[in-house]
């Protein structure tokens, strides 16, 4: 099996996993989603102006891939202080981006790599708002945000892993998209179309 192919496999095998019950408030997990989403943005507008370079994008990718399952398995019900650690991560994974920004990794990178990685990290920051917006909204249950989470950490993760080689390739790039592809259509239509694609994969 190709590793794109192993790559869409294991990103549909981590949506299928529902992850939680009910417990968390919709507007402090809303808040986690929305803060997700202006990191993301803060990291692809850092690409667009060379304030920080691919890889050290995809480093900061890999402790966002982080935060987002801490958020999926925090969802059912988190204590006050699991709340506090993941508010915590998230003010680490802020400081990774500011310390990014002025320590640049002097890896040799191409402009293509740059845009790929920018054109993604614009994917994830708008995922991120869709996710946000479809649980303040009732369209989106807590239930299904963990399973969506995992996803956008599994994204993230496959970026870095994209980018932490010689430099980003058309099939890495490719194989990116299409998962952001499928959570682009599990977010705004079905979140369970994770089931059916997980049925598919095992058939194959």
């Amino acid at each position: 099996m190709k590793r794109s192919q192993i790559c869409t496999a294991r990103l549909v095998l981590t949506a299928a996993a529902a992850a939680c019950a009910t417990g968390a408030l919709a507007n402090p997990t809303n808040d986690l989603l929305m803060r997700n989403a202006r990191q993301q943005a803060r990291i692809r507008d850092d690409l667009a102006a060379s304030r920080m370079d691919p890889l050290r994008a995809a480093q900061v990718q890999q402790r966002a891939a982080d935060v987002y399952r801490m958020q999926a398995q925090m969802l059912a019900n988190a204590t006050d202080e699991q709340r506090e650690q993941l508010r915590q991560a998230q003010r680490d994974l802020a400081g990774a981006i500011a310390w990014a920004e002025k320590h640049p990794a002097h890896a040799r990178a191409t402009a293509m790599d740059r845009t790929r990685l920018q054109v993604a990290t614009t994917r994830n920051a708008e995922q991120q708002r869709l996710i946000a917006r479809g649980l303040a909204s009732g369209r989106i249950t807590r239930e299904q945000v963990a399973p969506l989470e995992n996803v956008q950490a599994e994204i993230a993760t496959a970026q870095y892993e994209a980018a932490s080689g010689s430099n980003v390739t058309l099939e890495e790039a490719r194989s990116i998209q299409g998962a952001q592809d499928v959570q682009d259509y599990s977010i705004k239509n079905d979140p369970h179309v994770s089931d059916v694609l997980l049925l598919q994969a095992a058939a194959e």
